[in-house]
C-alpha cells in the first residue's frame, strides 16, 4: 500500500468510530510495510480492537512489538493467532494473551513458562515451526481440547533423548488429538513410540520425512501403529533420502510396503523414485493404465493403414539389418502378411516376437507406435478367438507357465501375494502342466535364479470379465505346446505362493485368478479417452496421446502427414491440433493461422462443430495469455464458456478447464481471491465429471497451489502441490515435465521452511527430468530452476557455496539468452543475480561487467523508466568508485543525477542521494570546492523531505564541516 493510500485508510478507520469498532481480523507483515504499522498501531486504541477474533504477526520488528504487547490484554474476544518471529518473546506474548476464546494457534517455538502452558486449555488447533518431545508433552497434558497438531519441523535434540525414560511412564494426554502432521528431517522409531503413546485415538498421520541414514522400515512403522494407534485409518507419508543412492535397497525398503497390513487391510498403497543422490518413498492412489489406455486408441484406428505398415518394415529392416533370416521374414511379412495371420506371425520365433515383446516391457511407446498396426490385428483377433472359448463347454480352464526369474523378481512377487499385479506384455501360457515345465526344467544352478511355475484359473464363463486370452494352439508351428495367449493389459489377483510340490521342490509356484478388480476406474479412464475420440478421430487423438506423453515431435510429424493426406480425417480438428502445437513452440503467428482456418472450416461446416469451435476461442484465448495480452485472453476464454454453455448441459470438463484459464488470468493479475473461486469452482466440475485421482486434477490442485503460495498461506499451497505432485508420480512417465514442475514447487517450500538441503535436492531431481525435454516450451522454465539452485548455495554464505551458485547462474544466463522470444526482464533479472554473486565473492570486475550489460538492456527496452535507469547508474558508480577508478565513478553519479534533475525533479530523496554520491568522489578527488558545493545541494534536498533535526541532514552537515576545513 503507498503512503496516500494507507493515510485515507487510516483516516476511514479512525475518523469512523463504528467502523473501527468492527475490525475483526487484523494482518501485520513487516516484510511489506514495516514503516506503515507503527503510525498506524500507535492510533489504535484498545477499545477499537475489542471485537478482534483473528490476529496475524509476520516477522515484526521490536519497536513494533512493544506497541502490539500493549494491546493484547485487550483481545479477549480473539480466536485465531497467527505469529512468526523471535522466538525468545513467545512466553511473554501468549502471557499477555487472553485465551478463553482462542482455538487456533501458530507459532514460532512451544512456550516453557508454566503459567502460559496452564492456559492452552480451549486450543482445537496448534501449529509449531519447531517442536521437540520434551517441550510438547506438558503442553499436551494442559491442551485437553486440541485435535489437530502441526509441526513444520522436529528437533529430534539430545535434550529429547536424555527426557525419553522420564516421558515413558507417561501416556495418553492428548486423548482427543484426531490429526497430526509432521514435517521434519529425520528421526527414530524409538521416538515415534514417545509420541504416540500420547495419541491413542489420532485418526490422520501425515509425516514428511527426511533421512540420510538408516530409515523407520515398514515393520517398525506396523509395530508402532499396532501398538499405539488402534484408530488409525489414514496415514500419508513422503519418506525422502538424501545421498548417494548406489549403496541403499530403496526397491527393498518399498516392497516392504506392500505386505496385506498396508495394502489389504488399509489400502496404503505406495510408490518410490529414484535419483542419481535421492530417493522417495511416498504414498500414492492405486492404479496405472498408461499403456493400456495407448493401447485402447491403437485399437481405434484406421484399419489397412498402408503408410503405418511400411513405417513398421522400415524399422524392422534397419533393426536387422545384419541378420539375413530375418532379413527374409520381413520380406515375407511385406509381401503376405493380413490381419487374420497375426497370430501365425506372433507365434514365429521371429523378428516380431521380439521386437514387440521388448518394446513392451520397457514400455517404449516410440517404438509401439511404429508397431501400432501390428499390435492393433493382434490384440483384434484375440478378441475373435476369445469369443470361442466363451462359447465352448468349458467353464473353468487352469493355464501353466514356466519361468526363471531373479531372486529379487521373486521376492517381489512374493512381498505380492494376495494382491493385483497387471502383466504389460503379451503372455504366453499352456494348458499343459508338462510343457510349462520344460521352460524351467534345464534350469542352470545359479543362486540369483528362481524358477518359477505359474497356474492361472480363468473363468470363460464370466460377464464381467475383461481379461482376454485366445486358444492359439491350431495357430503355431507347435501345436502340442497347446499355447493359450494373453492379451496386453492382463490383471490377475495372486492367491497363494508355495515352494514347490513334491514331484519339483525347487520351484516356485505362484497360483494366480484372472480378475475384473480394479478395472471400473480403468474403463472410466477408456471412456473419458473415448469420449474425445467421438469429438476427434482416433488417429488425432493418438496425435494428442503422444503429445501428453512428451512425444511432441511425433505428434507434430503425424498432425503435418494427416494435413498432407487427411484420408477422411476432419481438416477443423486437424488444424486446430496444429495451431496448439505451434502455439507450444511459440510460433504465434503460424498458431492463429490455423485456428483461424479451423474456425473458417466451422462457419461452413454442419451445426455440430459449433461446441468444438468454442475449445479453438479457448486455445486463442491461451495463445493471448502467453503474449501477456491477458484482456484479450479473458475475452475468448469468457465468450468460449459462452458458446459451450449453449450447446451442452453442465457440469462439463470442457467448462472447467475454461474456468481454471480464467482463474489464472486472475492470478497473473493479482486478483487471487477471485482467481481461487474460479479454481475451486473448475475442481469442483472437474471431480464431479472425472474418475478419483484423475491425472487431470493435477492441474487444478497446482494452480490453486500457486494461488495459496501469493496469499502467503504456505500450509496450503505444499498441501496442493504435493497432491499434484503425487497424482503425477504416480500416472506420468518417470520423466514428464509436469511432474518436474510439481517438484520444482514443492522444493520451493521446503526452502521456505529452512530445508535447504532437502530443496536441493528436489531441484536436482527436477532438473534432471526436465534437460530431458527439448521442447522450446521448457526453455525458458529452466533458468528458473536454476536460479533456485543457486539459491540454496548462498545461504551456506560460504566462498565455495557462492562459487556453486554462481555456476549455476552462468547456466541460466546462457540458457535465458536462447529463449524465443527474447525477454529481457528475466535476462536483466538474471544479469541482477550474477552482479550480486560476483559481489559476494569479491570479483568487483565481473560484477561490473553483467552491471553494464544489464543497464543496456534496461534502457533498450524501458528508455522512460528514468529511475531504474538512474538507479543502475548509481550501482555502477559505487562499484568504480570501489575500484578507485574515480572518473567513472563520477561519469556513472553525474548522469544519473542528470536525469533526475531533468525527469524526475518531485523526486527530492533521490535527487539529495545523487548529489551525495558526486560530492563523495569528488572529496577522494580532493576538489573540495565541489564536493562542498555537491553537500550542500543534498542537505537543500533532504531538508525538503525531512525535519532539519534528521539524521540525513546531520549527516550532511557533518561533511560539510569536513569539506569546509580543506578550503
Amino acid at each position: 500500500m503507498d503512503n496516500s493510500m494507507f493515510d485515507r485508510f487510516r483516516m476511514i478507520i479512525f475518523s469512523n468510530e463504528q467502523i473501527s469498532k468492527q475490525i475483526h481480523s487484523l494482518h501485520l507483515s513487516n516484510a511489506n510495510a514495516s514503516w506503515q504499522i507503527q503510525p498506524f498501531l500507535s492510533r489504535l486504541s484498545s477499545a477499537q480492537l475489542t471485537n478482534l477474533q483473528s490476529l496475524t504477526l509476520i516477522e515484526m520488528t521490536e519497536n513494533n512489538l512493544e506497541l502490539i504487547k500493549s494491546v493484547l490484554p485487550f483481545l479477549s474476544r480473539l480466536i485465531s493467532f497467527h505469529y512468526t518471529g523471535y522466538d525468545k518473546q513467545i512466553d511473554e506474548i501468549l502471557f499477555l494473551l487472553p485465551m478463553t476464546e482462542l482455538r487456533v494457534l501458530t507459532i514460532p517455538e512451544l512456550p516453557e513458562d508454566v503459567k502460559v502452558i496452564t492456559k492452552l486449555s480451549s486450543i482445537t488447533h496448534l501449529t509449531v515451526s519447531s517442536v521437540n518431545l520434551g517441550k510438547l508433552i506438558p503442553i499436551l497434558a494442559q491442551a485437553s481440547q486440541l485435535r489437530h497438531l502441526k509441526a513444520e519441523r522436529w528437533d529430534d535434540d539430545i535434550y529429547i533423548r536424555e527426557e525419553s525414560s522420564d516421558q515413558s511412564s507417561v501416556r495418553n494426554v492428548a486423548m482427543r488429538l484426531e490429526q497430526l502432521t509432521i514435517e521434519f528431517h529425520y528421526s527414530t522409531d524409538g521416538f515415534f513410540g514417545g509420541i504416540f503413546q500420547q495419541t491413542p485415538n489420532l485418526t490422520t498421520l501425515k509425516i514428511d520425512m527426511f533421512y540420510s541414514d538408516n530409515p523407520i522400515r515398514a515393520f517398525q512403522w506396523e509395530e508402532l501403529i499396532e501398538s499405539h494407534l488402534p484408530c488409525l485409518h489414514t496415514f500419508k507419508f513422503n519418506f525422502s533420502y538424501n545421498g548417494s543412492t548406489e549403496f541403499w535397497p530403496v526397491q527393498m525398503w518399498f516392497e516392504e510396503f506392500q505386505d496385506d497390513f498396508w495394502i489389504e487391510e488399509h489400502h496404503w498403497y505406495t510408490e518410490y523414485s529414484i535419483g542419481d543422490d535421492s530417493a522417495m518413498i511416498y504414498t500414492i492412489p492405486y492404479i496405472s493404465e498408461r499403456l493400456q489406455l495407448f493401447k485402447d486408441v491403437i485399437l481405434h484406428l484406421p484399419e489397412d493403414d498402408e503408410e503405418a505398415k511400411e513405417e513398421m518394415i522400415d524399422v524392422c529392416r534397419q533393426y536387422y539389418r545384419n541378420n539375413r533370416q530375418f532379413l527374409k521374414q520381413i520380406d515375407e511379412f511385406q509381401e503376405d502378411y493380413h490381419q487374420d495371420a497375426s497370430i501365425d506371425w506372433y507365434t514365429k520365433d521371429g523378428f516380431i516376437y521380439r521386437l514387440i515383446n521388448t518394446a513392451l516391457r520397457t514400455e517404449n511407446i516410440e517404438q509401439l507406435y511404429r508397431f501400432r498396426y501390428y499390435i492393433a490385428d493382434l490384440s483384434k483377433q484375440l478378441r475373435v478367438e476369445y469369443q470361442k472359448f466363451k462359447l465352448g463347454d468349458e467353464n473353468i480352464i487352469v493355464l501353466h507357465r514356466g519361468t526363471i526369474m531373479t531372486r529379487n523378481e521373486a521376492e517381489q512377487l512374493q512381498a505380492n501375494k494376495g494382491q493385483l499385479i497387471a502383466v504389460n506384455t503379451y503372455w504366453s501360457t499352456s494348458r499343459n502342466k508338462t510343457v510349462a515345465h520344460m521352460f524351467i526344467h534345464n534350469q542352470q544352478n545359479d543362486a540369483d535364479l528362481v524358477a518359477v511355475l505359474f497356474q492361472i484359473e480363468c473363468n470363460t464363463q464370466d460377464e464381467h470379465n475383461s481379461v482376454i486370452f485366445a486358444d492359439i494352439a491350431g495357430y503355431s508351428e507347435i501345436p502340442d505346446e497347446d499355447e493359450v495367449l494373453f492379451d496386453i493389459g492382463a490383471v490377475f489377483r495372486i492367491e497363494n505362493i508355495t515352494q514347490g510340490t513334491i514331484d519339483t521342490p525347487d520351484v516356485l509356484v505362484v497360483q494366480m485368478k484372472t480378475t475384473n478388480e480394479g478395472q471400473d476406474v480403468l474403463e472410466e479412464y477408456r471412456n473419458q479417452n473415448r469420449e474425445e475420440m467421438n469429438v476427434e478421430s482416433p488417429t488425432i487423438m493418438l496425435c494428442t496421446i503422444l503429445k501428453r506423453m512428451g512425444k511432441f515431435d511425433q505428434s507434430h510429424q503425424l498432425l503435418q502427414r494427416l494435413l498432407d493426406h487427411p484420408n477422411g480425417q476432419n481438416l477443423i480438428h486437424i488444424h486446430n491440433r496444429l495451431g496448439i502445437t505451434y502455439k507450444d513452440e511459440r510460433r504465434y503467428d503460424l498458431a492463429l493461422e490455423h485456428f483461424e482456418q479451423a474456425l473458417q472450416l466451422i462457419d461452413s461446416s454442419d451445426p455440430s462443430q459449433r461446441k468444438y469451435a468454442a475449445f479453438i476461442h479457448h486455445n486463442k484465448g491461451l495463445l493471448y495469455a502467453r503474449r501477456e495480452q491477458l484482456d484479450k485472453a479473458l475475452e475468448f476464454y469468457e465468450y468460449a464458456i459462452e458458446m459451450l454453455k449453449k450447446e451442452i448441459s453442465t457440469p462439463d470438463t470442457g467448462i472447467a478447464q475454461f474456468l481454471s484459464s480464467i482463474g489464472r488470468i486472475y492470478f497473473h493479475q493479482r486478483k487471487y481471491q477471485k482467481a481461487l473461486q474460479y479454481q475451486q469452482d473448475a475442481l469442483q466440475m472437474r471431480e464431479e465429471c472425472l474418475p478419483a485421482n484423475h491425472l487431470v486434477l493435477a492441474f487444478s490442485y497446482a494452480d490453486i497451489g500457486n494461488i495459496y503460495r501469493r496469499q502467503r498461506d504456505y500450509g496450503q499451497a505444499l498441501h496442493y502441490h504435493k497432491k499434484a505432485l503425487a497424482l503425477r508420480q504416480r500416472y506420468l512417465p518417470a520423466n514428464h515435465h509436469n511432474t518436474a514442475y510439481s517438484l520444482h514447487e514443492v522444493g520451493k517450500f521446503y526452502f521456505k521452511m529452512g530445508r535447504h538441503k532437502q530443496a536441493r535436492q528436489i531441484y536436482f531431481h527436477s532438473l534432471k527430468i526436465i534437460k530431458n525435454w527439448l521442447s522450446i516450451s521448457f526453455k525458458d522454465y529452466i533458468p528458473s530452476l536454476l536460479e533456485d539452485i543457486a539459491k540454496t548455495f548462498d545461504v551456506d554464505a560460504s566462498k565455495d557455496a557462492f562459487a556453486d551458485s554462481l555456476r549455476y547462474r552462468l547456466e541460466a544466463l546462457e540458457l535465458q539468452w536462447q529463449v524465443e522470444p527474447v525477454d529481457y526482464s528475466r535476462l536483466i533479472y538474471r544479469l541482477d543475480q550474477l552482479v550480486s554473486t560476483y559481489e559476494q565473492l569479491n570479483n568487483v570486475d565481473d560484477s561490473l561487467k553483467y552491471a553494464k550489460q544489464a543497464l543496456e538492456i534496461q534502457r533498450s527496452i524501458q528508455p522512460d523508466n528514468y529511475l531504474a535507469v538512474s538507479q543502475r547508474l548509481d550501482h555502477l558508480g559505487f562499484m568504480c568508485k570501489l575500484m578507485r577508478n574515480l572518473n567513472d565513478a563520477l561519469m556513472y553519479y553525474e548522469e544519473a543525477l542528470n536525469i533526475r534533475a531533468r525527469h524526475l525533479p518531485d523526486e527530492r530523496w533521490y535527487l539529495a542521494c545523487s548529489w551525495k554520491n558526486v560530492a563523495t568522489v569528488y572529496e577522494q578527488m580532493r576538489d573540495h570546492r565541489r564536493a562542498l558545493d555537491s553537500y550542500k545541494r543534498a542537505w537543500t534536498e533532504y531538508h525538503v523531505n525531512y525535519q532539519h533535526k534528521h539524521s540525513f541532514c546531520h549527516e550532511m552537515s557533518r561533511n560539510i564541516a569536513r569539506v569546509k576545513r580543506y578550503l
